[in-house]
């Protein structure tokens, strides 16, 4: 992930066209950690693509779709959230997750979440709770 991030395609080029490369252990690997989806938006307009097994390419699509699909519900919450805490009013900070995705990933598809973090004053605790 770091020589994809750095654009040093030879790296990469030397490690996915290795005969005893083990795409179904990167792929496992990819999955578990949560990162199928990041590197298939990392790889999917670039030459890499192409070093990359169809059927690998389709197991990190379906992490992709995954991640879009739970980072859409989680964008959902959040404006739920926001709707909800106006009329109380609760003022709110959103914390890592959405937020990150946003101002450092570019897009919030581009990164897992798994839920929505929101910072709220201890005075206001109990009421946000209800």
């Amino acid at each position: 992930m770091r020589a994809l991030l750095r654009n040093d395609v030879a790296t990469v080029r030397r490690i996915l066209t290795r005969p005893d490369m083990d795409f179904m252990a990167m792929c496992d690997l990819l999955e578990k950690s949560r990162l199928a989806g990041y590197l298939f938006t990392l790889i999917t307009d670039s030459e890499w693509v192409a070093l990359f097994p169809p059927w690998a390419l389709d197991r990190l699509a379906a992490g992709y779709q995954r991640q879009v699909g739970k980072n859409t519900a989680n964008l959902a919450l959040l404006q739920q959230l926001v709707i909800l805490f106006r009329e109380v009013p609760i003022p709110f900070v959103t914390l890592k997750g959405l937020y990150l995705a946003q101002h450092f990933f570019g897009d919030i598809r581009r990164r897992f979440m798994s839920d929505v973090d929101i910072l709220v004053h201890g005075d206001d605790l109990e009421a946000a709770l209800a």
